[in-house]
This record gives C-alpha cells, structure tokens and sequence, in this order.
C-alpha cells in the first residue's frame, strides 16, 4: 500500500468471505492483519499459534446437566488433552512451555493441576505445518480432576473451563496473543454433542413421500425428565417455514414405539427471535391441546428425532457440526428400518434434548400451527357416548382431513371429514377431534369427552 489517501487514522480493511453454497464448512476466519514497512513476500514470521478448538472435556458430551454428571465423573471427564498448533517461521521451533489449565467459572475452582500439552520431542513444531499434539494426563493429576469435580455441588448452572497456552521466547512478542486458547462446557439444562456451530447441514429427500426419518441417541446417567427438543435450522434450501415435520422421543430402543410424537410442526428460524444465525428453536413436549407433557427417562439410552412429512426433494435441513465426531450416534430410517450414518457422514447432528425439572416456552407459537376447531365446526354433544356430529359453520371441506386421538397423541381413527363419528367402540376418557386443511397443514383441534 503506497497511496497517500490511506495514510490515515481511519484506515480501514474491509475482507469478503466466499463459501460453498452447500454450507460453511471452508469459511475462513482472520486471526490479526500484520503490516510491516519493511515485511518481505515470504510467508513467514515469528508466530506459533493454536489453530483448532482443544478436545472437549466431556467427549463426546459438549454440554449436559452438573447432576447427570455427578457420580459419572471418571466415565464421563476426558483422561486425555489435545490441540492444533502451526509454526508459521522457515525452520523447527521448540516450545519452551505449554500448560493445560481446569477451572469450575461458577465456584472460581481453580483445579490446580496445571501438566504440559506437549514436552520431549512432542515440544518441537515443524515449519509451515498443521500439527497435532496430545496426550493423556498423568493418572495422579486425572484423579484429582475427577475427585474435585465430584466435589462441586449441583446448581442449575455450571461451567468447566479448560485452559491451554504455550511460551516461546524466540517468539515476537506482538504474536503472543494467539498463544492461549479456551474451551467451556456448560452444564445447564440439556445434553449436546455440538458446539453450537454448524459447518454443515443435513436434510431428508421425500420426493417419494416415503416419510424418513433422523434419530440421535443420548444417555441418561440418572433418571431425567424430558422437556423439549431443540433444533437448529439453518437457511437453506429456500424458505422451509412452510414444511411439516414430525417429532418423536423413544426410550431404550429405536426398534420400540415412539413414547411421544408430534405431528405436522413447522420449522422457525431461531434469528428471528435472536441476533444469532447460529440460534436454536425450541419445541416443548405438549399434547395436541397444548399442555406440556413431559417424558420419563430411566436411567439409559433415549433416542430424540424427527420425521420429514412435507412430500419434497429438499428437505428441512437441521444444522451438523463438523468440529465433533459423536461415534455410534446418528441413525436414519429411509424407509427399509434404522441404520447408523454412513461411515463418510461424520458429525454432531444439531438436536438438544431439554431435560429438568422445568418445562422451557417454546420458541414463538408459530413453531405449532393450531387453531380451534369451534372456529370451523360445532361439535356436539360433547361430552358423547355412542354418537358426535360435526357442523360446519360454512364452506367446502374437500381438501380436510379429520383424525381423533388419544391423550398420548396417538391416532384412533382417520380419514377424510364427516359429520358424524361414531364412539361406541372407544373406551371411556378423553379425546381429541382434529381437522386439518391438507393444502396448509393449518390445524383445528378441539377436546372431546367419551362417557360410557
């Protein structure tokens, strides 16, 4: 740069970012600009920096509750350390230190039990090279980690921090901001195994209207209580605000029945709501009605999906972060039964189940498109035993559907709409009744009462 116009104060570089249009997996990010008069064409300078996020202490956990780890500490902390460094000089550099650094943010619980990240030969980085350094932490040291974690008290929120840095003294000190790096797992209200960042995305094919269907599985260390599931839907594949989906929660196996399911919701772009791109939309565990309704889990593996409904070639894409590599986890149905992900799909699938004693709102109201069905229909008598007839207030309902379910939200009968049903093959208790326009996915839904 040798114009007289950018010798200013107020100088300033503005970088143009390009990325695949199939999702952000090579998007680039600057670490510093470096201007120097007398700086060469070579691309070399005196700097040795982190270059990737440090193994998760949880693996392959990136968050759950404090509680599910209690008395899981030594399953589920991480025995080994790990990280990406680059030398960016022309010749061999050896670290004249590198500590690893566990600290409890919530309590200020410094661990103290700071080891090296790399020594011996692990200590020296080739030039202009992407290296990897790891290695297990001493026994003693691990122990220790296990023992203080184990004994930090349950709180509603807490955080781990892990801390790496490094010294070098032939290093220039201007470059020594890049020579420490952080990971936290958060311990709040529900499980991951993503970062809350989405390289990439996945998506179900339906064009043959065949219905599949994604399934994560997770592990409760105790028995829990089901909450919501959160997803992160990235844009792409145009606007899906307007696709159907189903939600299902399976306790033990995927081979068994759903133990909740809800049908026809909407995709919503979390963005909306918050300055993130990068958001989670929240759906509650409710019945048809809209009253939370919760699912037990034991102690074990509980599966959390959902299903493509919309009959399209291109799905509702729901986030996959390519930053960590859950083994055994992700399952998908394409219609012949589950399977694991092909061995060339490797990620975190973007789905948090939310778990606790207290039941989140959901997003927006516009993630359940539900309406009552009084709008549309008289339905009477209610409660019935043996008969209920439904009255249109006006209009044509070719393009409806009608359904009744159960309380668990689970169909008794479907079909096309009519004005009349008959009971008297259905035990006594409460049903609902509900209408749906097949062109919209809009819904009506009203609460039926069957006496003997």
């Amino acid at each position: 740069m040798d114009k007289p116009e950018f010798f200013h104060s107020g100088f300033q570089f503005r970088f143009t970012g390009f990325t695949s249009p199939g999702g952000i997996s090579d998007l680039w990010h600057l670490d510093y600009v470096w201007l120097d008069r007398n700086e060469t064409a070579e691309p070399f300078f005196d700097d040795v920096a982190f270059t990737t996020r440090p193994l998760t202490p949880t693996a392959p956990y990136t968050a759950l509750p404090w509680y599910q780890l209690q008395d899981h500490e030594a399953e589920l902390l991480v025995p080994r350390v790990g990280a990406g460094l680059y030398n960016h000089t022309d010749a061999i550099l050896s670290l004249d230190d590198s500590r690893v650094l566990y600290r409890e943010t919530t309590t200020n619980t410094h661990y103290n039990q700071d080891f090296t990240l790399a020594d011996g030969q692990n200590a020296n980085i080739p030039p202009q090279e992407h290296v990897w350094r790891d290695k297990d932490i001493p026994a003693a040291l691990y122990g220790n980690i296990v023992d203080i974690t184990a004994n930090i008290p349950d709180a509603g929120r807490r955080r781990l921090e892990v801390t790496y840095w490094l010294a070098l003294d032939a290093q220039d000190d201007r470059f020594r901001k890049n020579d420490t790096v952080r990971t936290w797992v958060p311990f709040e209200n529900y499980f991951a195994y993503d970062d809350g960042s989405a390289e990439w995305y996945i998506y179900l094919q339906n064009a043959q209207n065949d219905n599949p269907e994604v399934a994560v599985r997770f592990t409760a260390f105790q028995p829990d209580t089901l909450r919501a599931i959160q997803l992160h839907f990235p844009h792409a594949n145009g606007d899906v605000t307007t696709q159907l989906f189903n939600l299902k929660v399976w306790v033990g196996s995927l081979d068994s029945e759903p133990v909740y399911e809800a049908q026809l919701l909407r995709p919503f772009y979390a963005d909306e709501k918050t300055d993130t791109l990068q958001g989670f939309t929240t759906y509650r565990l409710e019945d048809i009605a809209g009253n939370p309704t919760p699912v037990a889990l034991p102690e074990g593996d509980f599966f959390v999906g959902w299903q493509q409904v919309s009959v399209v070639e291109f799905g509702i894409p729901v986030g996959f972060d390519l930053d960590h590599q859950p083994d055994s986890v992700n399952f998908v149905n394409l219609g012949g039964g589950w399977e694991p992900f092909p061995d060339n799909l490797r990620g975190a699938v973007m789905i948090r189940p939310v778990v606790g004693s207290t039941t989140p709102p959901n997003t927006t109201a516009g993630t359940r498109s539900v309406g009552t069905l009084s709008e549309l229909v008289r339905l009477y008598p209610n409660p019935a035993a043996d008969v209920v007839y439904l009255e249109p207030h006006a209009g044509s309902y070719t393009h409806w559907s009608l359904r009744v379910l159960d309380l668990m939200g689970r169909p008794v009968w479907e079909g096309a709409f009519r004005k009349m049903l008959d009971l008297s093959r259905w035990p006594a208790g409460i049903y609902f009744v509900e209408l749906t326009d097949t062109r919209s996915g809009r819904r009506y839904v009203e609460r039926l009462v069957r006496v003997e």
